[in-house]
């Protein structure tokens, strides 16, 4: 057995995930999207300033498949990528919609068949870090940089009836907001305070989304390492 405990941020009790609920648009698409921080699902339940709960659940993920972005086989462009897919953005002109098409092309994972995706939360500054990277203002090695700001966390991503099933209700804690949304406030101002203190957007060395595009770099290179 390869039980591991996960918990889900809300603003009421979910002791019965539904399959195929929630926005297509979100970070992985629609989901159930649960951490295995309980201080983070904290921050979730209160992201608008008012309590809610944290819902905890065990899952034995053996017989499940999933699909780690943080792991070896794949990088920060792999994460980039899959972002894109779910998160619709307008594109205004040919050069950017060459830039997601590239992105999209040779940096979107197979993941129809993961019963869990698991990867990178990318909510509030962080989706401006991902964009600064693909706008070109701020290099790949800044952007990893970034993403450690302010301690975004990992999520976990239940899509597949199979894992539905697999997923087990074991209690709810409540999520004030008094103690949990100053804590996200901080986390999001730490995260900013230290993309301004510590990026220099006139150093132009480093790997650019137009130095990929030029060199054609793949989702093997060892520049992305």
């Amino acid at each position: 057995m390869n039980e591991i405990t996960l918990y889900h941020g809300a603003k009421k009790i979910v002791s019965l995930p539904e399959y195929s609920k929630g926005t297509p648009f979100n970070d992985f698409g629609a989901g159930f999207y649960c951490t295995r921080q309980e201080d983070m699902a904290g921050q979730w339940a209160c992201s608008r300033g008012s309590s809610g709960f944290i819902n905890k659940y065990s899952i034995d993920l053996d017989g499940l498949k999933l699909l780690d972005l943080n792991s070896e086989q794949y990088t920060l462009m792999n994460w980039v990528a899959v972002i894109l897919h779910y998160r619709k953005q307008r594109i205004s002109d040919p050069s950017t919609a060459r830039v997601y098409d590239y992105i999209l092309d040779n940096f979107l994972v197979e993941f129809d068949d993961a019963d869990i995706i698991m990867g990178n939360r990318c909510d509030d500054s962080y989706f401006t870090f991902a964009r600064s990277f693909i706008n070109g203002q701020i290099s790949y090695e800044q952007l990893k940089y970034c993403m450690a700001l302010g301690v975004s966390g990992e999520q976990y991503v239940i899509r597949s009836p199979k894992a539905y099933e697999a997923l087990r209700f074991t209690t709810c804690l409540p999520a004030d907001s008094a103690v949990f949304y100053p804590k996200r406030k901080v986390r999001d101002s730490n995260a900013r305070a230290g993309y301004w203190a510590e990026i220099d957007l006139s150093d132009g060395s480093g790997l650019y989304i137009s130095d990929i595009l030029i060199r054609e770099v793949k989702a093997d290179d060892q520049c992305l390492r």
